[in-house]
């Protein structure tokens, strides 16, 4: 991904000629930004949304590595309760500046690299980050009381069910 622009949190990072062995970067969204992002996740909103890495130079490609984090709050599968859970998750890609003519990126992945072809010498950071905190989310969140909202169910289920009410049936005749 070098450039979103349709990425609710985009922060550009230069790599003209090449970062140097070592830079890093600590970057947070800020409120609107979250809220954007909440809305492109449909989650009911998100937090504390930071992303922070480095660059490092590996075999004629810039390594960046990091890691994303935000708290996110998301109704209950079960009881539809705001739930609220720390995302977080760790991200690596290998970034080469240059691609054929006419393309603007390419990603492939070699060697369970995830290796990010550039025309310009600059990728997108936050965009990277909402990629990596949209596969971090819960996919079914639950309260604290869900399991035991489902144990009454299904216990009700086995007392008053259709099938106890034909077992009761079959028990009297």
């Amino acid at each position: 991904m070098t450039v979103a622009p349709d990425s609710p949190f985009r922060r550009l990072l230069p790599l003209k000629g090449g970062a140097l062995d070592g830079d890093s970067f600590s970057l947070a969204a800020t409120v609107t930004e979250e809220s954007a992002v909440a809305r492109l996740l449909e989650v009911e909103r998100v937090a504390d949304l930071r992303v922070e890495g480095r660059w490092t130079a590996v075999d004629g490609m810039m390594r960046l590595e990091g890691q994303v984090s935000a708290a996110i709050v998301q109704p209950c599968v079960v009881t539809f309760e705001p739930v609220q859970s720390d995302a977080r998750a760790d991200f690596e890609r290998y970034v080469v500046i240059g691609v054929e003519p006419g393309r603007d990126t390419v990603e492939v992945g070699v060697d369970d690299r995830d290796i990010v072809y550039v025309a310009e010498p600059v990728i997108d950071v936050g965009a990277v980050a909402v990629e990596e905190l949209a596969l971090a989310t819960p996919v079914y969140p639950r309260a604290a009381n869900a399991d035991a909202l489902l144990a009454d169910l299904d216990r009700d289920d086995q007392e008053d069910g259709p099938f106890a009410v034909l077992a009761r049936r079959r028990d009297a005749s």
